[in-house]
């Protein structure tokens, strides 16, 4: 309740911090051409649909893909604030870290959630009756293994490359791209680093955490609303986001079941509407959450700080 109330309050701040920068368009900012050049992951039942979760929920802003150039190298100081230090071509290279995430980042994620999914069904037959509370554990069971895997600090290498350079040479290795790579490998520059580190240190906050868990509650309650519409005629789902607990309106002895062989078509199509649908319910209630919008103002307020 502590992190609710000091991001409530943040939010108040919003519009005031953030409006001067609803002015920037894609093209003046230079993330025009990337939409195109990204990769698609497997849209196949669970796996698509587990996949797309959680690329949805941690999707950045993308940055372009062009040839790698090399760092400004303007002389600055450490005295001086960081918006004072900062030109064009730092502003682009730190935009084009986003190639990362878009590019080798959802990789490691889809991976990892297909290996999830696998370990969490293995053990169910197409055959076995699902209620709404059977998807409610099972989908449980699989972000409990993701959770895992992102705490064993996972998450800044998919989000932000790795400060190490035979550890970003070695992913890329691993996971290559058609496109070239937009920025050159680590050790980058002081002000460059910096802003990594900033951005590190917002992605390993308290408050991260709480709006990070609280997206994924969201959009988890999402997907159980469109299943109890979709495959049991259901209007919604009723959720408690701080509880982590989802109980049907109906009561548990009413609640219809259904053979998971017939729940795959519409897993499917949820899948499928998290990368292609414009607009996707899931994306949209992520985008409206008071949350998430607290922790947007609250990095620009960090930033605006200086200013």
């Amino acid at each position: 309740m502590h992190h609710s109330s000091t991001i409530g309050k943040l939010a108040k701040a919003k519009n005031a911090i953030i409006k001067p920068w609803s002015y920037f368009s894609l093209q003046e900012m230079g993330l025009q051409d990337i939409a195109d050049e990204e990769e698609q992951p497997s849209t196949d039942g669970l796996t698509g649909l587990v996949g797309g979760v959680w690329r949805g929920i941690m999707s950045t802003v993308a940055g372009q893909s062009t040839p790698p150039r090399e760092l400004s190298s303007n002389a600055t100081t450490q005295n001086e604030p960081l918006h004072a230090r900062l030109d064009s071509e730092t502003e682009r290279l730190f935009l084009c870290m986003s190639w990362w995430f878009l590019h080798v980042g959802w990789r490691i994620l889809e991976e990892q959630a297909e290996r999830a999914v696998s370990e969490a069904c293995k053990s169910l037959p197409l055959k076995k009756e699902m209620t709404l509370e059977d998807w409610n554990v099972t989908i449980n069971d699989i972000r409990r293994r993701m959770d895992e895997f992102l705490n064993s600090s996972k998450l800044l290498h998919i989000l932000l490359p790795p400060p190490s350079q035979v550890e970003f040479e070695d992913l890329l290795k691993l996971y290559p791209t058609e496109s070239a790579c937009p920025f050159l490998a680590p050790p980058y520059s002081p002000i460059v680093t910096e802003l990594l580190d900033q951005t590190a240190a917002h992605l390993t906050s308290i408050d991260f955490v709480f709006v990070f868990s609280q997206s994924i509650e969201l959009v988890q309650g999402t997907l159980l609303d469109q299943i109890a519409r979709e495959i049991y005629n259901e209007t919604t789902f009723q959720r408690n986001a701080l509880r982590s607990s989802f109980m049907s309106e109906a009561t548990i002895q009413e609640i219809t079941s259904k053979k998971l062989v017939q729940c795959l078509p519409c897993l499917t199509r949820w899948s499928q509407r998290v990368w292609q649908a414009v607009p996707d319910e899931a994306i949209d209630r992520l985008a409206g959450s008071h949350n998430v919008e607290a922790f947007t103002a609250l990095i620009y307020g960090d930033f605006g700080s200086d200013l």
